[in-house]
């Protein structure tokens, strides 16, 4: 069975990860006792924030259980190799994107960071400037293979300088932490920030995130029905970022920055087409015309894409939301990715779709967007594809 071509659009650098204690290493004494440090555990080194653990527990340990996790121990993810882990050692990450079929991976990094440290803006500017010159030395070992995208601090005057920095060491996109965010990113604060993104042609990103969504009831509530209340956060956690699309359609941001791609990581996408239907009737058919000279839909088609994973509708909706709008992920070394049978996902929701299109989605778009080289299209072998 052959395997087909692919670039995941969606992979990670999780901090619990990263080996080396970087930011209290690199950081001025002032910020020492104010960034994450790693620490010895009974259990093994663990990374920590000021006042408490990192979650996750320690280092190179599965954080849960279930088929998902009980698929990666069986491929040997958390087979740890001379305190080399596979998502942080160039060899074993590609050793990884080999047994997926992968050409290549987008990453986006130390993503939950921002709700730790939202207290302090100082230190997370830092272990995010830390962050950047870590990741463009991982990515140049192999450049073929990898793609990096740095999260933006939420002070304007701050996520600029960033930008710009990013641009220079070769990093690809930044992503826009709504968490950290000093104003909502309608407001004008923002401007100089657009402005910077435009000149730099980096890609601009959101990224799913399930801190957005606010639970209901008390800790101890939750924690008693924390089954119920994780399945339900599970399951909407994907469309927490539509406000933030609308806000960046709606307030003319693409409008007046048409250079601007917008990327909405790890939403998947078969909520998008009532989302975008629902924005355009409300700037048509009701009260709420919003004075841009394209409908909100429009700005989609020429600006904006997403990326999903493993999304049963996921054909039946490419043709609804553009072809050339939608890229496929793994989402790897998350639990909720499809590592390391990714083939078998293109074989059961993407069969359907022809040729060019399916290239598209798995290689082309991502490949042109991030700078990887491209590869021609391939049929789609195996019994789903003759089906």
């Amino acid at each position: 069975m052959d395997t087909q071509h692919a670039i995941s659009a969606d992979s990670h650098v999780d901090l619990p990860w990263i080996p080396q204690d970087i930011f209290k290493e690199a950081a001025p004494a002032h910020l020492r006792d104010r960034v994450p440090t790693l620490i010895d555990t009974p259990t093994g080194r663990q990374w920590t924030y000021p006042g408490r653990p990192w979650m996750g527990g320690a280092q190179g340990k599965p954080g849960g259980k279930g088929k998902n996790f009980d698929r990666m121990i069986a491929a040997g993810f958390y087979d740890v190799q001379d305190g080399r882990f596979h998502p942080t050692d160039v060899e074993l990450r590609l050793h990884d994107q080999d047994m997926d079929g992968l050409s290549g991976e987008v990453l986006y990094g130390i993503l939950a960071v921002d709700g730790s440290l939202k207290d302090d803006p100082e230190a997370l500017a830092f272990v995010y400037t830390v962050y950047q010159d870590w990741v463009s030395s991982f990515v140049k070992q192999a450049p073929d293979r990898f793609a990096a995208i740095v999260p933006l601090p939420g002070d304007p005057d701050e996520a600029v300088a960033h930008v710009r920095r990013a641009a220079k060491l070769g990093i690809k996109g930044v992503e826009l932490k709504p968490r950290v965010a000093v104003k909502p990113f309608w407001h004008d604060i923002w401007e100089p920030l657009w402005n910077a993104v435009e000149d730099t042609r980096l890609v601009l990103n959101f990224h799913s995130d399930i801190g957005l969504i606010q639970p209901k009831g008390s800790a101890e509530d939750r924690e008693a029905k924390r089954m119920v209340n994780q399945a339900l956060i599970g399951s909407i956690g994907k469309m927490a970022n539509a406000e933030h699309l609308g806000t960046l359609v709606l307030s003319g941001v693409l409008e007046r920055h048409p250079r601007i791609t917008l990327i909405m990581g790890e939403t998947d996408i078969s909520w998008l087409p009532h989302y975008l239907d629902r924005m355009d009737y409300m700037v048509t058919e009701r009260e709420y015309n919003t004075g841009l000279p394209l409908l909100p839909s429009e700005y989609w088609f020429r600006q904006c894409k997403a990326t999903f994973q493993n999304e049963r509708l996921a054909a039946t909706v490419i043709p609804m939301i553009g072809v050339d709008n939608v890229m496929w992920a793994n989402d790897y070394p998350h639990p909720d990715g499809t590592w390391p049978a990714s083939q078998q996902v293109f074989r059961d929701h993407l069969s359907t779709l022809n040729e060019a299109d399916r290239h598209k989605v798995l290689y082309g778009t991502v490949a042109s967007l991030y700078g990887f080289p491209q590869r021609v299209a391939q049929p789609l072998v195996g019994a789903a594809a003759r089906a």
